[in-house]
């Protein structure tokens, strides 16, 4: 590569310089690159990675930063500065990409060797907002010296995506004090020698989600800056005793030294917050309820319910997450039902198609770029083979058949309810929704059960056709108070007895 005579010099004089994590001035980093994805129809870019402008037609980025993407979905911007304006002293530059080479060594499990070079589809003119940064010298020492971070990564862990381009300190540290201190935090990693360390004890100061692939620089004694390491990983942002960028809780895809999979933790947690759904089998039939969040007198009636989904004739299901997420995962079980039915002539099997889906959200969870599906679906079913079935599923992949079962908030308290109450073999179809009034009763945050909060849909077999009704809001108010005038009888009759005492 050659050598670029004129590196690491800021030409603008930038009136305010401001270190540690706050915003950078225009023109103080002219190397600073934008490594950005274009969208899926072509029309737009958005920042993927941060990057170091080596020369008129390179750049140096992280290896995980490009690696799974096409040379036509890659565009590289220079002299970018703030996301939001196009008011600025000077414009930025955009090109396309010629080709990208990633280190043959790069192992995406373990970062070692995260780094990549990709050269620019046309050269392009340095200005004074525009300039590369120098190579370091040869046999460098590095640490205890201070390094300055840039990029337009979030300002904390899961935190917002700054328009403006940030900078802050950090000492470069030796990597058996790095081990020690993520030892200190409970973290036993592995830390090979091509790994460069640079972190505060203290947290605070640190690089994130967002600044992979930007220039970890250190000024010389002439005045110069240079490369000294491209970010590449850590823990969290800016936390105490854990010094980098981000590792297990922004990818779906790695094991922490735990063994657990943060980010399906974080789905099924999100689904413990969301509304709440039981199932309950019976002997002739099946009912499922869905607790409504927020009922708004304003809101437009609608033909369909908010949380229970019709598959196919033999099939329904409820879901406690998120409704966008739901709709994707309903949308592709009817037409996974409707190809079977009209392959074979009949329809699928329940748990085929449960099992089916479960691939789907399993394969969320292993492939990097994704996210687990943040939705648990209890599904309601019958077929020839085993009649009347009841499944439940979550982000992980994992399915379960059920007798009764309930998702969502207060879950653990409403399957211990059911677990006390329900009576495998001895519940008909009016027990079960006896038994679904007074188990939703006892668990939703509401003072007072009312109809315009629940939906509730039974299964029921008639003329060797399956049928799902969704009960009208007359019969719900008919349940509630007649469990309510159980309840007050109760009430009354607790009252005598301790009297009579």
């Amino acid at each position: 590569m050659k050598k670029v005579e004129q590196c690491g010099i800021t030409q603008l004089k930038p009136r305010t310089k401001v270190v540690g994590g706050k915003n950078s001035a225009f023109g103080a980093w002219p190397w600073q690159v934008s490594v950005r994805r274009i969208s899926f129809f072509g029309f737009s870019s958005t920042h993927r990675c941060g990057g170091a402008l080596l020369n008129n037609q390179w750049i140096a980025t992280a290896g995980h930063c490009v690696d799974d993407l096409l040379l036509t979905q890659i565009r590289i911007r220079v002299g970018e500065y703030d996301f939001s304006s196009s008011r600025e002293p000077y414009p930025h530059l955009e090109r396309s990409v010629k080709q990208k080479i990633v280190h043959p060594k790069y192992n995406f499990f373990t970062y070692e060797n995260d780094l990549a070079l990709v050269q620019l589809e046309q050269p392009i003119d340095f200005l004074p907002h525009i300039s590369p940064i120098c190579l370091p010298p040869d046999n460098i020492e590095l640490l205890g010296r201070n390094a300055t971070v840039t990029g337009w990564g979030r300002l904390s862990e899961g935190g917002v995506l700054p328009t403006v381009l940030q900078e802050v300190r950090v000492p470069i540290i030796s990597n058996d004090r790095c081990k020690n201190m993520f030892l200190s935090a409970g973290r036993h990693e592995y830390i090979p020698d091509i790994f460069m360390c640079a972190g505060y004890d203290a947290g605070g100061h640190d690089s994130c989600q967002g600044d992979s692939g930007g220039p970890l620089q250190v000024q010389s004694e002439d005045g110069h800056w240079f490369l000294a390491g491209i970010i590449s990983w850590g823990i969290g942002c800016g936390e105490p005793s854990l010094p980098g960028a981000r590792r297990y809780d922004s990818r779906t895809t790695i094991f922490s030294p735990e063994g657990r999979l943060y980010q399906v933790e974080y789905a099924m947690e999100a689904i413990q917050h969301a509304g709440t759904c039981l199932g309950i089998l019976a002997s002739d039939g099946i009912v499922l309820a869905a607790e409504k969040r927020n009922p708004n007198k304003l809101l437009d009636d609608v033909i369909t319910s908010e949380k229970i989904y019709k598959l196919y004739d033999d099939m329904a299901c409820s879901v406690a997450g998120i409704t966008s997420d739901a709709n994707v995962l309903t949308n592709e079980l009817r037409l996974i039902a409707q190809r079977h039915l009209l392959q074979y002539g009949e329809s699928i099997p329940c748990e085929r198609i449960v099992s089916w889906l479960c691939d789907i959200k399993q394969a969320y969870t292993q492939y990097g770029g994704k996210r687990p599906f943040g939705v648990s679906v209890l599904y309601m079913g019958w077929d020839k083979h085993y009649g009347f079935q009841l499944y439940q599923s979550d982000p992980s992949g994992n399915y379960s058949g059920w007798k009764a079962t309930c998702i969502g908030n207060n879950s653990s308290a409403a399957v211990a309810l059911l677990k006390q109450e329900y009576k495998e073999g001895e519940t008909n179809l009016k027990q079960a929704l006896e038994l679904t009034i007074r188990v939703l009763s006892k668990t939703l945050d509401t003072t007072k059960l009312t109809e315009d909060k629940i939906e509730i849909v039974t299964l029921t077999r008639e003329n060797g056709k399956s049928k799902i009704r969704m009960l009208p809001a007359s019969e719900i108010t008919k349940y509630i108070k007649s469990y309510e005038k159980d309840e007050a009888q109760k009430a009354e009759a607790a009252k005598k007895e301790k009297e009579r005492k």
